[in-house]
């Protein structure tokens, strides 16, 4: 195969609290490394299955039986997510429901450590679930509220009453048979022992003295309640528990130790809540195929619903109205999951509210809407799942969703209106959703832009400060969703709108691309479908006549949407509708209808995102086979990761596609291969494939991974004026990833391109003996001369060594003149992103400031190095740097990081200015592992620029591995604290730390964004999605650069 992995084979181990795992991170840094370790050091989720094994259960699909289609997705589950989860087995139900079937544990631990009366080393706990699950048979009646009754009873440790059951011999629990191997004995309803306290609860011997424990002191519970106690004792949190109490944990303090003797076989008991830890997430997943009818009205049920049956909502009116014969079946199965899902399970620990999760097992509409309504009381997520397989990717994606988060690393995109020259009230954000396994589900929301930040279709705030950081709120609906998706990925947005849709997937698999390119909507040579003969096995690295090129392809067709990395879409207007373009790692160019909404303003308006098309490059259709697998095993699968620009050959100058204009698409592919891909989408239901370049063609022998962005910028040559596409030659990720110094590679070149992808300029390290080192970044091009024509004549740009480039070009049809402007190679500085220039008018003298930020991208997680933030000042504006020019480095720059400047000290303050002015700029040095991980920004006098920090230190406070996003705001002359916002206060003179404030986001931040919003004087900062600074409109056109 040839797919993009990120290899993983260095193990590392972290003591996260008072759980120690050891877990993979990659071999290969890469900046995702940032959700691997916070998946890997966070505590394994508590997972609690509820399963339906009622009459209907027994039916068939395709000649196999529901019930056994069940068994089998839980054991391949179980087995393929071993290291990823704390699982247990809850209530099996039909006409009445079982209690616990097994607690709450570690898949592979010994089932020893959870039952003593199992040898140890025979079974692991995944063994015994698979065990449990497959011992049951299906009954007839569907008890689902019953079931979620014990669920919440579990979660909470409130006393176990097996359905209110008067009976003594009904709480009898199945003991361990050593002869036949398999639990047997009690009722059959009945919790095992190992799930509550004391697990002897249950004893026919009566003679004898028993211990029980008292909290009640320590505000916990009291199990000596119902009992006759004598010689009680004061015990600590220290002391050995008794008998009886194996796996009950402790967490109110001290407490009183008495015994008792006992007159009967069941003395009462509590479960052991597996709610014992912070930082540790609590889940039910409940599935069913059938209507409730059976529900239990006692004090189990109202001491979890918080009310009797008669005082719930009755669903027999609303939800069953339509199906008489379920009358209240499934009244008060609400309001216990939502209050599950609102309030603490156990009030000594924030944050150990349980989310439902809910699974529609070949369910009628009625069905459906019911188990709906419980994933939205539960604060979880509904799946429906009419096929066998569909069952299994259910429940793989509820894990994922539990393991995984909402996460961006671009900046929102947002258009430029042509004829205000303000920005569109529109922003599109590109958003994945982290996990272990080798594929990612992403999706493309949208939201309008308000001053006051973001608002939904509805008009509502769109974003929330949680501890989380800063979130989508819970109760946003984006573009497009047709109900609320709030934080939640996989909900709504673009990616929904496919599941259903008739899809023009298509892919070209000659080995050469015509001169005129190939449409491809026209004819079925070019359709990604299994019926296209002309894909074959061996270009999805399978061997000939495998069955897995027709899963494959048949998977993709209603495939949710990959995850877009490191993609900002792009939006194009074509007057009487728009489409928003996006890339994403399942190797796909998306094509959306963006057309509306328009405004929130004239009501709730969920039209648009239907897919008009989407294509895939032949290099990825090795791909297919993994993502539809999409298993636990190391490494994260790349497709089309890289940026995305657009020509637009706009004959008006209106930003219209018109009838007769052209508009080309260039997109990257970043981690996903060494080549760029251009389309010809003038017509976006008939697009056309123009060209690509890779490493493989002879004019691009240095191109390595297309991480830089190409630039549509004009030239001169040979004294006509044209456009032209100018970019970098890449990232060597096999030279440069993880490299401790400085390795010369590929990528060590810039290129500029005519619109056929004719190559017309270079540059490399035969124009400079230094130009040795990889140029992953964008491009920042300048008119340095102001020329009314709007011509490109220099270029700044950094390598991955720490050197920064200044390229004077003028005529390419001329030498280029190539200089080191500065050199950081000593301090290992790597530059991943362009610099920031703006023209600045000094007493001493006019300059222009090139502001740039070091840091590893492919490497968030490092520790060691210092990094800095630059201004280096450029005095030769309009002309070439003077002969004799020395090339800056650290000793030629003024260290602000203090601020001394202005210190409050007068004789400090005196000596910074001087040096400052002798100096040719400043640095800011950054604590060790920070890292400006973005390109900065420079606006009136003003450098906004994020950086990103983690700290693997494990703090009790803290849940998982801390990562943290800075904004700095400070004068670009002289880097001294700004505020971030026009009404803001002056900084305090001499902090530094008032020229920084901490990001509400968790994870890398995006580049800040300027945002002038229409008919308003003001101007919006952005970072991710959060609004950072509101500025007066007083911002001035100072420099021409390519976009």
């Amino acid at each position: 195969m040839i797919f993009s992995l990120t290899s993983r084979g260095l193990i590392s181990c972290i003591s996260a609290f008072a759980l120690s795992s050891c877990f993979a991170l990659s071999a290969i840094a890469d900046d995702i490394d940032v959700y691997n370790a916070k998946i890997a050091n966070q505590k394994k989720p508590n997972v609690l299955f509820v399963l339906d094994y009622s009459g209907s259960m027994a039916s068939s699909i395709n000649g196999v039986p529901k019930i056994t289609i069940l068994k089998n997705a839980m054991a391949e589950l179980l087995d393929n997510n071993l290291n990823r989860i704390n699982a247990g087995l809850g209530p099996m139900y039909d006409t009445k429901t079982t209690g616990i079937k097994w607690p709450i544990s570690e898949l592979s631990a010994d089932a020893n450590t959870v039952d003593p009366g199992i040898p140890a080393g025979m079974f692991t706990v995944r063994d015994m679930i698979k065990q449990q699950v497959d011992a049951g048979s299906t009954g007839v009646a569907t008890a689902t509220v019953d079931a979620l009754v014990q669920s919440a009873k579990y979660y909470r440790g409130l006393p176990v009453t097996h359905n209110d059951t008067t009976i003594t011999s009904n709480h009898k629990p199945d003991l361990w048979d050593g002869i036949s191997g398999e639990y047997a004995g009690g009722f059959e309803n009945a919790s095992l022992a190992s799930t509550y306290s004391p697990s002897n609860a249950y004893n026919e011997d009566l003679s004898g003295i028993y211990y029980c424990d008292d909290y009640s002191t320590s505000g916990g519970p009291d199990f000596c309640a119902d009992k006759t106690v004598f010689n009680c004792v004061a015990r600590t949190p220290g002391d050995a528990q008794t008998a009886g109490f194996e796996r009950f944990t402790n967490l109110w303090g001290n407490y009183q130790q008495c015994q008792y003797t006992r007159n009967a076989a069941w003395v009462g008991a509590r479960y052991n809540s597996p709610a014992t830890q912070t930082c540790q997430s609590n889940s039910i997943i409940l599935i069913s195929d059938g209507l409730p009818n059976v529900v239990t009205d006692g004090a189990s049920l109202q001491s979890v619903a918080g009310t009797s049956l008669s005082g719930c909502e009755d669903l027999s009116t609303s939800t069953f109205a339509a199906s008489t014969s379920y009358s209240t079946g499934g009244n008060c199965a609400i309001e216990i999951l939502q209050a599950l899902s609102s309030t603490d399970v156990n009030p000594s620990i924030a944050g150990s509210a349980v989310k439902t999760y809910t699974i529609g097992f070949d369910l009628d509409n009625v069905g459906e809407t019911f188990m709906r309504q419980l994933a939205v009381a539960g604060d979880g997520d509904f799946y429906s799942a009419d096929e066998p397989g569909e069952l299994s990717d259910a429940l793989n994606a509820i894990l994922d969703e539990i393991l995984g988060g909402s996460e961006n690393f671009a900046e929102l995109s947002i258009d430029v209106n042509n004829a205000t020259f303000s920005h569109d009230n529109r922003a599109y954000f590109s958003l994945f959703a982290p996990g272990t396994r080798q594929s990612w589900q992403g999706n493309l929301k949208g939201y309008f832009v308000e001053s006051g930040g973001l608002v939904d279709i509805t008009g509502n705030a769109a974003t929330v400060v949680s501890a989380g950081g800063l979130q989508f709120s819970e109760t946003a609906q984006s573009f497009w969703s047709s109900e609320v998706d709030g934080n939640d990925v996989l909900k709504g947005g673009a990616s929904a709108k496919l599941a259903n849709a008739t899809r023009n997937l298509y892919t070209y698999v000659g080995d050469t691309i015509p001169s005129g390119g190939v449409n491809l909507a026209s004819g079925s040579g070019n359709l990604l479908q299994s019926t296209n003969s002309s894909i074959t096995a061996e270009m999805m690295g399978l061997a000939s006549g495998s069955t897995q090129r027709e899963t494959a392809l048949d998977w993709i067709q209603t495939a949710p949407m990959g995850d877009p990395l490191h993609t900002k879409s792009v939006t194009l207007n074509y007057g009487t509708s728009r489409v928003v373009y996006i890339s994403t790692n399942q190797g796909f160019l998306h094509a959306f209808d963006a057309s509306n909404p328009v405004d929130y303003a004239t009501g709730i308006d969920t039209s648009g995102g239907n897919e008009l098309f989407a294509f895939m490059p032949k290099r990825l259709l090795a791909n297919l086979p993994a993502l539809e697998a999409n298993s636990n095993d190391p490494g994260h699968i790349y497709g089309l990761d890289g940026s995305i620009t657009r020509w637009h050959d706009d004959l008006d100058n209106d930003g219209v596609v018109d009838t007769g204009e052209t508009v080309l698409l260039i997109v990257g592919m970043r981690r996903g291969g060494n080549a760029y891909y251009a389309l010809d989408v003038s017509n976006p239901l008939s697009p056309v494939l123009k060209w690509k370049i890779d490493g493989d063609d002879a004019d691009f022998p240095r191109l390595a991974q297309s991480w830089s962005r190409m630039s549509l910028i004009k030239v001169s040559d040979g004294g006509t004026h044209k456009k032209v596409l100018a970019f970098a030659a890449g990232y060597d990720a096999a030279l440069q990833d993880d490299s401790t110094g400085l390795v010369e590679s590929k990528g060590n070149a810039i290129y500029m391109i005519d619109k056929d992808k004719n190559k017309l300029w270079e540059v490399d390290s035969d124009d400079h003996d230094d130009m040795d080192y990889s140029i992953a970044s964008d491009l920042t091009i300048i008119n340095s001369d102001s020329d009314t024509e709007s011509l490109a004549d220099r270029i700044y740009v950094g390598d991955v060594a720490g050197q920064l480039w200044r390229v004077d070009f003028g005529d390419i049809d001329n030498t280029p003149e190539v200089e080191k402007l500065a050199d950081f190679r000593a301090e290992n500085q790597k530059f991943f992103y362009p610099p920031s220039v703006a023209f600045n008018q000094s007493y001493s003298g006019n300059y222009l400031s090139i502001t740039i930020g070091s840091g590893n991208r492919t490497d968030p997680l490092e520790q060691s190095i210092v990094n800095n933030l630059y201004m280096i000042r450029d005095t030769a504006i309009a002309t070439s740097l003077p002969a004799g020019f020395t090339t800056v480095t650290h000793s030629l720059l003024h260290d602000a990081t203090n601020n001394p400047i202005e210190s409050t000290n007068s004789s400090t303050a005196s000596d910074a200015a001087l040096d400052l002015e002798s100096k040719r700029g400043w640095r800011i040095r950054l604590p060790a592992g920070e890292k400006s991980l973005s390109s900065p920004i420079t606006f009136e006098g003003k450098v906004l620029a994020t950086t990103f920090l983690a700290d693997p230190s494990v703090s009790d406070s803290l849940c998982g591995y801390t990562t943290m996003g800075k904004l700095y705001s400070m004068r670009v002359d002289n880097a001294a604290p700004l505020g971030f916002s026009s009404d803001d206060p002056p900084p305090p003179p001499g902090d530094p730390n008032s020229r920084t404030r901490l990001l509400n986001g968790t994870g890398i931040p995006s580049s800040p964004v300027i945002v002038f919003p229409e008919n308003s004087g003001n101007v919006q900062i952005y970072v991710d999605k959060e609004a950072v600074g509101l500025f007066d409109q007083t911002i001035n056109s100072v420099y021409w650069h390519a976009r």
